[in-house]
């Protein structure tokens, strides 16, 4: 088991910790993935902050070197060009300072002044302070310096739970939008003004960064909370005020899209539904417009971003008129769901996704680089007619997709098979019903999610098949699914269609992938 044992005096040793994690991914498990994100040991959690700067994007997360609990969380960073080539994850932030002596929590990245800024809540003493902290990244020395307190209290009316801080912008001024509870323990985000808050350079940087590439140099700059006050403006009033959504809004975030503003959360403690909210915990997004006058957002119900058994905590941000958003393939609080501890690591991260607005929903894909990772003459064409049963073998690394028109068929299953343990996506025409069951994996977590997709007479489905990850879009993205399974034994899965009936026509190509690749 890879597990990392230091004396305390040795214990947040960035170059140590470095070179374990550059050593760790030498070894391999078969449940490790291949172009999934993660850590060779340790507990991988949500992913802290997503960033355009200097010509490529970055990505932050929560880590836990030295096991799979969810304390001492550090910063670890990698950057990627193309989200196939990644640098090689290294520790950025730690907590060995007074406000975050028990671990440095969610957080985000932005841009200021030509500088990548981050900024997170604090945690101590086992619990997490109302301390939001700005940093600095620094490029050359690979970590995160930091700066500014920005908040440090929380405003009356409110619970102990105030973290999750992400930054946005509107018409040159920036905002911050932070999870917590009300009085009543009821779930709610509030928001911050920064008054003084944009220079003209920033903005002109901004401007230059959607269309060439920016060099900025001066590390060294320093920042000041001087002139850059934070103000309240309180709760966000949403339709649920008043009824029952969550004891805690965790990870908030307002998002620009066209005209409309999509404020996503992750409510934990709402009951489940027959066809919703059924994991532990939810994540999703009310779509409509916010009024920071009168701090209203009027807009539609709460809906999921995803149906799978394993996400939780996502991240979105914009770049060059595209949203991306990276999800935490794990569920909290679920450790026996995850045998991965048993070898001492836990978590990875979803393949990044680039989400769409269309009449107040969301639709997700994989992002169009993830195409480079098809293996070239890999190609394995379908096209079968009245057929109930078939079967296609895959790679360690696969892609399916899969055009069904359905016909006199009522019920459809397309099942990954792993020899006598299988993952089962079943459709049903007549109640417009997907369950997705993991009843018959032997390992980790097992169940069923059951949610309403309409598919009339056809029905589209794009598998992503890794060694432990799976994810799932379906209809073209109107719904995504994310989950994990362990297989008992080593081998290579295949895909089978079974109907109840023949089914009309069956179209579609399933690739080989590759894996992504780490550089130094």
């Amino acid at each position: 088991m890879m597990k990392r044992e230091l004396k305390e005096a040795a214990r947040y040793d960035k170059a140590s910790i470095d070179r374990d994690i550059r050593e760790g991914f030498r070894r391999g498990h078969r449940w490790h993935n291949r172009f999934h994100l993660e850590m060779p040991y340790g507990f991988l959690s949500a992913p802290t902050g997503l960033c355009w700067w200097k010509g490529e994007y970055h990505i932050f997360a929560n880590w836990n070197p030295f096991g799979c609990e969810s304390d001492e969380k550090c910063w670890i960073h990698t950057s990627t060009r193309d989200f196939i080539s990644y640098s090689l994850p290294e520790m950025a932030l730690w907590p060995d300072a007074a406000e975050d002596s028990n671990g440095c929590g969610y957080g985000c990245a932005c841009t200021e002044d030509g500088h990548m800024r981050i900024v997170y809540t604090g945690a101590t003493g086992g619990s997490l302070s109302p301390v939001q902290r700005f940093g600095t990244w620094l490029k050359a020395e690979k970590k995160i310096r930091r700066d500014e307190i920005a908040i440090n209290t929380i405003p009356d009316g409110f619970g102990d739970i105030f973290r999750g801080p992400h930054i946005f912008k509107r018409n040159g001024t920036r905002y911050m939008i932070l999870g917590t509870n009300g009085a009543d323990k009821d779930g709610c985000a509030v928001i911050y003004r920064e008054e003084n808050s944009l220079s003209g350079e920033d903005l002109l940087y901004e401007a230059q960064e959607e269309s060439s590439e920016v060099s900025y140099e001066g590390d060294s700059l320093p920042f000041s909370s001087s002139g850059k006050k934070w103000t309240f403006l309180g709760r966000i009033q949403t339709r649920y005020d008043g009824k029952p959504m969550g004891y805690i809004w965790e990870n908030p975030s307002l998002l620009h899209f066209g005209s409309y503003d999509v404020l996503a959360f992750c409510p934990k403690g709402l009951e489940p539904q027959t066809y919703a909210w059924q994991n532990l915990y939810q994540s999703g997004y009310m779509t409509g417009k916010i009024s920071f006058s009168s701090m209203k957002f009027l807009g539609g119900e709460f809906q999921e971003f995803d149906k799978g058994f394993d996400f939780y905590a996502p991240q979105i941000f914009e770049h060059a008129g595209r949203h991306f958003m990276i999800g935490w393939m794990c569920m909290p609080d679920r450790p026996k769901d995850y045998p991965t501890i048993e070898n001492g690591w836990m978590g990875n991260f979803t393949m990044p996704r680039e989400l769409v607005l269309r009449q107040g929903h969301i639709y997700s894909k994989p992002s169009e680089e993830m195409k480079s990772l098809r293996i070239a003459g890999s190609e394995q064409e379908i096209h079968k007619r009245d057929i109930v049963h078939d079967d296609w073998p895959l790679a360690e690394g696969a892609e399916a997709l899969l055009n069904i028109r359905m016909g006199n068929a009522e019920s459809i299953e397309v099942s990954v098979r792993y020899g006598i343990e299988r993952l089962t996506f079943r459709f049903d025409r007549r109640t417009q019903v997907m369950e997705i069951d993991r009843s018959e994996m032997k390992n980790g977590g097992r169940g069923v999610r059951r949610f309403m997709l309409s598919a009339d007479d056809r029905l589209n489905l794009r598998l992503f098949v890794d060694h432990s990850a799976v994810e799932a879009f379906l209809q073209y993205g109107e719904e995504a699914a994310s989950l994990l399974v362990f297989p008992e034994k080593y081998i290579l899965p295949e895909l089978a269609l079974d109907a109840h009936a023949p089914i009309a026509e069956i179209t579609g190509t399933i690739w080989k992938l590759d894996g992504m690749k780490l550089r130094a």
